[in-house]
């Protein structure tokens, strides 16, 4: 595993967009910019990823017609789409943090891995170790 660890109280240019994303689709405080900084290791920009994910918040262009995304570098459509993903997420896995992690990692096989407990994909299994003390963090609820 890295030596990377989230900075949640590193300041980024976009901590407003974050809490508002939060607040929008009902997720837990401080989701949207979990997300954006293991995305970007604690460093947001707009770029695209070796497997084609672009934007701060990293979504894959198979996804953007459905969120609505016409530009991937714009930050509010980013961070709009990941609200989205997120949401939708935690719906579907009854407010379970790890779970939506995983699913938007690693898409809704990754996630239902997680909830029964087995062995994830290296990469799926590193990014959730990245948001480990988030999650244990407690308190950690949404309003699903």
């Amino acid at each position: 595993m890295s030596d990377f660890r989230v900075d949640l109280s590193k300041v980024t240019e976009y901590d407003g967009l974050a809490a508002e994303t939060d607040k929008q689709y009902g997720l837990p405080e401080g989701t949207a910019k979990l997300v954006m900084m293991i995305e970007n290791r604690n460093d947001p920009k707009n770029r695209v990823s070796p497997k084609g994910a672009s934007g701060v918040m990293q979504i894959m262009p198979a996804n953007f017609k459905a969120l609505g995304v016409t530009d991937p570098n714009d930050p509010v459509q980013s961070f709009q789409a990941a609200g989205k993903l997120l949401s939708d997420a935690l719906k579907r896995y009854d407010g379970n943090v790890g779970a939506a992690l995983a699913d938007y990692n690693g898409g809704p096989r990754a996630a239902s891995r997680y909830l029964k407990g087995e062995a994830l994909h290296p990469e799926t299994a590193e990014y959730l170790g990245f948001a480990q003390e988030y999650i244990n963090s407690g308190g950690k609820t949404t309003s699903y």
